[in-house]
């Protein structure tokens, strides 16, 4: 992977960036085959995957702008013209940048499990989450989640079983030779795999 040493924030200049005063605008106009992924991180996993299917169209979110950086000195490096970044919190952004039934697909990967009990009001995945996701999914779009906390992700997966707005296509571990290992190609993924933990995966599709 390519390092970089100073953060040239001149790359922001055509990221939309969001806040809670942020006027709601759906970044994307036309029809499209939309892919987002909330707390891309230094956007390892998103490029690639933009890299690999060029007639889709992603976006990442990230709410640190210096991890957006990183992300668009990938997209330069790699020439990409089929991604684009927020910088904000993903449920804003979810609701401020998106039309409804606009995403075929979300990914959040290895998000932070807050581990800690005092912390898990930090979490991410949450009702009022899932209500947001649904919202922006089309028919048939899916959410896919996947952690090396397996706390995290019995929290998670108590909360798609109990919501009759979901399918579950897939619940439980991963092995390495699974056809979904590929979710585990980002910096956390990478970096867990060479600890050996054991990964995750929660998908669900909007009925």
């Amino acid at each position: 992977m390519p390092r970089y040493n100073d953060y040239d924030f001149s790359l922001l200049e055509n990221v939309t960036i969001v806040n809670a005063d942020s006027p709601a605008n759906d970044i994307y106009k036309e029809e499209t085959l939309l892919t987002v992924e909330v707390g891309c991180g230094n956007g390892h996993f998103l490029t690639a995957q933009a890299a690999a299917h060029p007639d889709n169209t992603f976006c990442g979110i990230d709410l640190k702008s210096e991890r957006i950086v990183r992300c668009m000195q990938k997209v330069r490096a790699a020439a990409l013209e089929n991604i684009r970044f927020i910088v904000g919190d993903a449920m804003l952004a979810l609701d401020k940048c998106f039309a409804d039934g606009q995403i075929a697909r979300i990914y959040m990967t290895f998000p932070d499990p807050w581990p800690k009990k005092r912390h898990h009001k930090n979490r991410l995945f949450k009702p009022e989450f899932l209500d947001i996701v649904w919202n922006k999914l089309k028919v048939g779009g899916d959410f896919v989640f996947i952690t090396d906390h397996e706390e995290y992700f019995e929290w998670s997966k108590a909360f798609a079983e109990s919501d009759s707005r979901w399918d579950i296509t897939f619940c439980g571990a991963i092995g390495e030779n699974d056809d979904r290992e590929y979710l585990t190609q980002s910096l956390f993924g990478e970096k867990w795999k060479r600890e050996e933990r054991d990964f995750y995966l929660l998908e669900f599709t909007k009925k």
